[in-house]
């Protein structure tokens, strides 16, 4: 962090007094001097995060006792993107004396999977916009830097296996009358490499996502209605068998959660209820 901070006092001042002399002469390009300002801070902040991992690569490389049983191989470049954009850090090869087993041991301490390029951050920031438009503006919203993107396959790759966890079993069974479940689907279109279809997710060019509630009831108390103890599923499900093993954790979650004798009826309601009914055991 040391390093990252001297060389901005000397480069980083720089640059942003060159900035600011240009903003005087002009103070109507306040958008210029803001971006200006921007991308000076932004190097900054990548030049410290990168020495920052850096200290830990150098703490294993130097202390044997932090690796036992792991030997040096090599020093390489590494690079990971960031939600502020691009970190370039080197890091060291290390080779397990007893199985074998070659890896950076920095980017498991960082929790870094092999072969992943994003950080949670950035992933994070490719969902809030591919979730609201499409794969490509995901990809370009990877990171506050400008010339930071990613492809519209890796966003592809990075959303389609969302799913919403599992329900864990309450301690105790609650005992109802009534039921409620809300069943929607939307239509998402797919993008495309060369041509609409090259892209073979689905039988068409559309990826509909379900969305199942299941709730107790509606507190209408306040000035937004509020759903009583609601449990959300979701994901893509595709197909009839992606349906079916949809709903079979909507009624497992309600066998393991409810008294089933004490429920009396459940609704079914919402655009996608003929889909839900077609797995469901209700009457």
């Amino acid at each position: 962090m040391v390093n990252s901070i001297q060389q901005f006092q000397t480069n980083g001042t720089k640059e942003l007094t060159k900035i600011f002399n240009a903003y005087v002469e002009d103070p109507t390009k306040v958008a210029e001097m803001v971006y200006g300002v921007t991308d000076v801070v932004i190097g900054l902040g990548l030049s410290l995060i990168g020495e920052e991992w850096e200290s830990y690569d150098e703490l294993l490389w130097k202390r044997k006792d932090l690796r036992p049983d792991w030997s040096v191989i090599r020093r390489d470049e590494g690079k990971k993107i960031t939600s502020l954009g691009e970190v370039h850090y080197r890091k060291t090869y290390f080779i397990n004396k007893k199985t074998r087993e070659r890896c950076y041991l920095v980017d498991r301490l960082l929790g870094f999977e092999a072969g992943e390029r994003l950080t949670e951050d950035a992933i994070a920031r490719i969902f809030e916009e591919a979730v609201d438009s499409c794969y490509r503006k995901g990809g370009n919203n990877v990171s506050i830097a400008k010339d930071v993107v990613v492809s519209k396959e890796t966003v592809m790759e990075k959303q389609h296996p969302l799913q919403f966890p599992k329900a864990k079993e309450l301690p105790e069974k609650k005992a109802v009358k009534t039921l409620y479940i809300d069943a929607d689907e939307d239509h998402v279109s797919l993008q495309y490499i060369n041509k609409k279809g090259d892209i073979k997710t689905s039988k068409s060019n559309t990826y509909m996502p379900k969305l199942v509630y299941v709730y107790e009831g509606v507190n209408a108390d306040y000035e937004r209605h509020e759903l009583i103890g609601v449990k959300y599923f979701g994901g893509g499900y595709e197909g009839s068998e992606g349906t079916k093993n949809l709903w079979n954790e909507v009624y497992e979650y309600i066998e393991k959660s409810y008294d089933a004798d004490s429920i009396e009826t459940i609704y079914v309601n919402g655009d996608g209820a003929d889909w839900i009914k077609a797995g469901a055991k209700v009457h």
